[in-house]
């Protein structure tokens, strides 16, 4: 007969051929598996492709219309007569409107408030420096 190695051998080479086989049916699984996968999606992406390409005729045709009933639109309003404008009117409601947000500045904290009007003063760059060496 044969050795113990031999049947030690023989016994891990049986194993991985087993091994090897159940690999090579997983892959099989998974290879059909992804072919159905990129069937499947071929098909909705032709279904997709269908359907943009009908809501694009349907749309192109909604516009032509709609294109036409501007042109008509445009050709009433050029014969209609134009709106004079009032521009003193328009200040007017500028001014008010202005008004409205002039007083919301407030320098009631410390000094260090949003919106404290020495915000607005020349930026001091030599007490800017000062302040950052403190």
């Amino acid at each position: 007969g044969k050795t113990n190695a031999e049947k030690v051998l023989a016994l891990k080479l049986r194993e991985q051929r087993e091994n090897n086989k159940r690999l090579h049916q997983d892959f099989e699984r998974l290879r059909l598996e992804m072919l159905n996968m990129h069937q499947e999606r071929d098909t909705e992406l032709a279904e997709l492709k269908a359907k943009v390409e009908v809501q694009q005729a349907m749309t192109g045709r909604a516009m032509h219309s709609s294109r036409s009933k501007r042109q008509k639109r445009g050709a009433q309003a050029a014969m209609k007569p134009l709106q004079s404008i009032d521009e003193e009117e328009d200040e007017d409601m500028a001014s008010q409107a202005g008004s409205g947000v002039s007083g919301q500045v407030s320098s009631d904290c410390d000094g260090d408030g949003v919106g404290d009007l020495r915000d607005f003063d020349d930026y001091d760059v030599e007490s800017t420096k000062l302040k950052a060496l403190k």
